[in-house]
């Protein structure tokens, strides 16, 4: 994925905290290939993290408003403190160890 925002990532050992103000200003300046490099990207990420089921061919057929439900409901599954299955209204919260 191409470098967004100077001085975050490899670069700078990977110690500096992304700025959301960056990222925004960055995008609102991109080219479309650009954004469409990011959106591939993203992809094949995602397809990865679910073991390619289902895969970034599958995903990218999906027209451009599923495609982002999809990736909204997936990142929100890696953020949310409870764990919910799938097509289930039933939520555990997960116990602190310790």
């Amino acid at each position: 994925m191409p470098k967004l925002v100077p001085g975050f990532g490899e670069e700078s050992g990977g110690d500096k905290a992304i700025d959301m103000r960056d990222v925004v200003s960055v995008l609102r300046n991109a080219s479309e290939d650009l954004i469409e490099s990011i959106q591939d990207e993203t992809t094949v990420l995602v397809a990865a993290a679910c073991s390619d089921f289902p895969s970034a061919e599958d995903l990218e057929t999906l027209p451009y408003r599923v495609r982002s439900a999809f990736f909204g409901w997936f990142v929100g599954q890696l953020l949310s403190p409870e764990l919910v299955a799938g097509g289930s209204s039933t939520s555990r919260s997960l116990r602190s160890v310790g």
